[in-house]
This record gives structure tokens, sequence and C-alpha cells, in this order.
């Protein structure tokens, strides 16, 4: 029989727009229980493809 686990994070979340076109999205987590990592980091740059949801001028 497996051990019981239980994991739990607090995550913040804040995206910047750091030009017209440009968003930076970063992320900060802390562990809760002794199961969760003590800390989490993450960044991410959202992708535009181009032609989809573009307004026509």
């Amino acid at each position: 029989k497996s051990p019981d686990q239980s994991s739990a994070m607090l995550s913040f979340a804040l995206g910047v727009r750091v030009s017209p076109e440009t968003i930076v999205n970063g992320t900060v987590g802390i562990g809760l229980t002794e199961d969760a990592p003590d800390i989490s980091l993450g960044l991410s740059f959202p992708l535009d493809i181009l032609g989809f949801n573009k307004k026509q001028k």
C-alpha cells in the first residue's frame, strides 16, 4: 500500500504590458505542505499567431 500524499501551493501571478504588442506574465508559488515544492517561479511570453483574431483596418 502506498502512503498518502497531499500537496498545497499558494500562487500569485502578474501580467505586464511592456509594449503595445507584448505582454509578460510572471508567477510565484509558495509551497504550503511538505509534499509541495518550496518555491515555484514562472515567466511566460504569450504568442500571437499572425492573422488570428486581428481586426481589419
